[in-house]
């Protein structure tokens, strides 16, 4: 059945359990389509920016929307609201003109419920909407806790991290966070899941990228490597090593072997690369500059010295990689994508899938394994491995979007509620300007300059005149038409440009007379429209969903329900709710000035997620943007909580998982009898009803890796495991079992 409306007064829809009722602002054409399955029929109206339904639920349902809408903008975005509860935060819209697109509701109870789905840039137009209820997916609920526990950070950049890792071998993980604009990398220690106490670290200032903590020495104790930038190429600049002495740390960057190891640092991996037991270094550097000779990047053995008058120490000895030094990226994941134990990689952007040899050497595998259309992909921002099916064998989920650089090119959002512009430029030589009207004065706020070596004057000039002033950076400064009165013949001088053009129209503009900046922004307010004289850039990229088969990988992210488009800079894996099935954590960029909630992505068991931004777990007074993080068992209760940074400025946060438990298990793993570490070691966990694999490694990388070595499965309804199967990267395996569900194990050895 299919009905097309045409009406201004209200209309009334029963199906089954819902009743909708639907008041129409103006005549407008809109489809309803009631699913097979007596599933509610939703009819909705459209009223300049703002969409409104009234219906009934006869009993609590979970309530998906399928719309069906025409965006006039690039980057458009929606939100839905049942009265004062956000259902879903900020919706994206990949594209212009036709869209189809999702929302999960969650479950809603019995009653009335208003439901306010508003655009937030342009007049989007709404041509049908499919209401469905569907199957219940235990919910995940998060608090933050981060003032609680005491982790105190600034408002800062991030890069990619954190590090997570139980650094004092107390059976608690601590963290190492990525900072890299004006902070150091900091270390936090865990304090039995209540506090957490910040310890120094031996750094100075400087251009930080990667973290990573593993044991180089097989002393029991993990050490820190951090990546650092090489003053864009006039400086090529070696890791930073520090070794745990006690709990202590010592830099020993030189007496390793590491001082004439140099380059753009951005991405460190400890990983055994020829299966002798000890941990090896990879270095994954920028792009060259012309006049670079040495390798992109860098492969180093981790080798033990010994000699009659000083004590043995290890040092790290180059190796030639051809393939790997010459791959085009600056972020990976390791992983083991063939189940060899040798160690493999998946380094981005773009797309490549590198399989280890043991020894030192990769092949590129991308051919066989990736559909053509994916080999290469470019805009990947972060990838985590899970296993979707519970088959044993290793699925990916890719997020993409725009880096900084990327978005730094005719990005701009126009939002009437705030009445702002938001716009992002490039910074490289040229000029441009938008137009735009608003009534009275005009506020100009957030102006940033990305340094790129220039050092001569930026200002803001005013009018036809061109009065220059400061831009206002760190505050707001208003300004009135007469002050602007007019717009310049010509823009000849470096800088901005603001005029009042009369009739309320007004035209901002910039010039730069070369490649000044790695990028510009600005903000304005009291804006009422706008118009761009050339297309803003569309940042919507959309993620992937790799299937492990017999014969390579399958996308199927689209079959799988993940979110359309979107701008993604992060993703970390876990079962947060218990079930069983491994969901997903996306960290999304948001608005060019304002943080959006995160996507949880929740399992359901049959190759399917359901997305939700009702988690709690994105703080709502942040001013930055989702950049990366961590799922791990902070407070070590079976619950998987989130270490997550917030970027460009923003903070770090801590949220703990408090959504209703279920049956889990944690295991401990230690060192092997022949004293490998628990680095890429692999644990099959075998219920009654189900068999569960899970290898020891990071919950996804960027430019960092972690090493969580307490694994977490979530068991479902099951109080019983059958057995558990540890198998150390040297070969060496243990058996355990049976044991009940929701206790902490230990295996292999642990030095306390």
């Amino acid at each position: 059945m299919k009905k097309t409306l045409v009406s201004t007064a209200c209309f009334c829809f029963t199906l089954g359990y819902l009743t909708l009722v639907s008041c129409t602002a103006k005549k407008q054409p809109l489809t309803v389509t009631p699913p097979a399955n007596a599933s509610p029929a939703v009819s909705i109206s459209t009223n300049k920016n703002m969409h409104t339904a009234r219906f009934t639920l006869n009993q609590a349902r979970n309530i998906r929307l399928d719309i069906t809408l025409i965006s006039q903008a690039h980057s458009e975005r929606i939100s839905i609201t049942n009265h004062a509860q956000i259902l879903v935060d900020n919706l994206d819209i990949p594209n212009t003109g036709d869209n189809t697109i999702s929302a999960h509701l969650g479950l809603l109870p019995a009653g009335e419920h208003t439901l306010n789905i508003f655009s937030h840039h342009a007049n989007v137009k709404i041509t049908a909407i499919t209401a469905t209820n569907y199957a219940h997916t235990q919910p995940v609920s998060f608090k933050d806790i981060t003032q609680a526990v005491e982790l105190t950070t600034n408002a800062t950049w991030k890069y990619g991290g954190p590090s997570i890792a139980d650094i004092n071998n107390d059976g608690y993980y601590d963290f190492l966070l990525s900072n890299h604009h004006e902070d150091l990398p900091q270390l936090f220690i865990n304090k039995a899941g209540e506090k957490v106490e910040q310890q120094a670290l031996p750094l100075q200032q400087g251009d930080f990228h990667g973290t990573t903590l593993a044991d180089y020495n097989r002393d029991g104790l993990l050490d820190i490597l951090v990546a650092r930038g090489g003053g864009n190429g006039t400086q090529p600049t070696p890791p930073i090593l520090l070794r745990n002495e006690n709990g202590s740390f010592n830099n020993v960057t030189n007496q390793e072997g590491l001082a004439n190891i140099g380059a753009r640092g951005r991405s460190v991996r400890w990983l055994d690369m020829d299966l002798d037991g000890d941990l090896d270094m990879l270095l994954l550097n920028a792009r060259k500059l012309e006049n670079e000779t040495a390798p992109r990047n860098i492969v180093l053995e981790n080798t033990l010295i010994s000699a009659t008058n000083t004590a043995e120490h290890n040092t790290f000895i180059y190796r030639a990689s051809k393939v790997f030094e010459s791959v085009e990226a600056e972020r990976v994941l390791v992983t083991d994508f063939n189940n060899d134990d040798i160690p493999d990689l998946i380094t981005y952007t773009p797309l490549t899938f590198l399989k280890g040899n043991g020894d030192f050497t990769f092949t590129d595998v991308s051919q066989q394994l990736l559909p053509a259309h994916l080999i290469n992909a470019p805009h990947i921002t972060g990838v985590t491995e899970l296993d979707i099916n519970n088959d044993g064998k290793r699925d990916y989920y890719f997020a993409r979007g725009m880096v900084y650089y990327e978005m730094a090119n005719h990005s701009l959002e126009f939002s009437p509620a705030r009445n702002r512009i938001d716009l992002r430029e490039a910074g490289s030589k040229g000029s441009g300007h938008i137009d735009f009207e608003a009534t009275g004065d005009v506020t100009l706020q957030d102006f940033f300059h990305w340094f790129r070596g220039y050092k001569g004057e930026f200002p803001l000039y005013l009018g036809e005149q061109k009065h220059p002033t400061t831009p206002p950076e760190t505050h707001a400064v208003h300004f009135t038409p007469n002050l602007c009165a007019g717009w310049p013949s010509n823009l000849d001088a470096n800088g901005w440009y603001l005029g009042y053009l009369g009739n309320n129209q007004w035209r901002f503009g910039w010039q730069l007379d070369g490649n000044l900046f790695w990028g510009l922004r600005a903000s304005i307010i009291g804006a009422t429209n706008m118009t761009p004289t050339k297309p803003p850039q569309n940042n919507n990229v959309q993620d992937l969903l790799l299937l492990s088969t017999a014969n390579g990988y399958q996308e199927i992210g689209a079959q799988a329900g993940i979110p359309s488009g979107g701008n993604h800079q992060g993703v970390t894996s876990g079962d947060f709710n218990n079930d069983g099935y491994e969901d997903l954590f996306v960290y999304r960029f948001g608005l060019l000035h304002g943080r959006v909630a995160d996507w949880l992505l929740l399992n359901t068991g049959d190759n399917r997620f359901i997305s939700t931004t009702r988690h709690g777990a994105t703080s709502s007074d942040d001013n930055g943007h989702g950049d990366m993080g961590q799922a791990f068992d902070f407070d070590l209760d079976g619950r998987l909580d989130l270490l997550s940074g917030s970027d460009n400025p923003g903070r770090w946060y801590l949220y703990q998982n408090t959504s209703p438990t279920a049956n889990y298990l944690l295991l401990r793993l230690g060192n092997s009898p022949s004293g490998t570490d628990p680095s890429g070691a692999r644990v099959k966990i075998t219920t009654p009803t189900r068999t569960y694999y899970r290898t020891v490694g990071s919950a996804g990388e960027i430019h960092s890796q972690s090493l969580l070595n307490t694994v977490h499965v979530g068991l479902g309804a099951t109080q019983q495991v059958t057995s558990i199967h540890v198998r150390w990267r040297d070969g060496t395996e243990q058996t355990l079992g049976p044991h009940a569900a929701n206790q902490r194990l230990s295996v292999g050895y642990t030095h306390h």
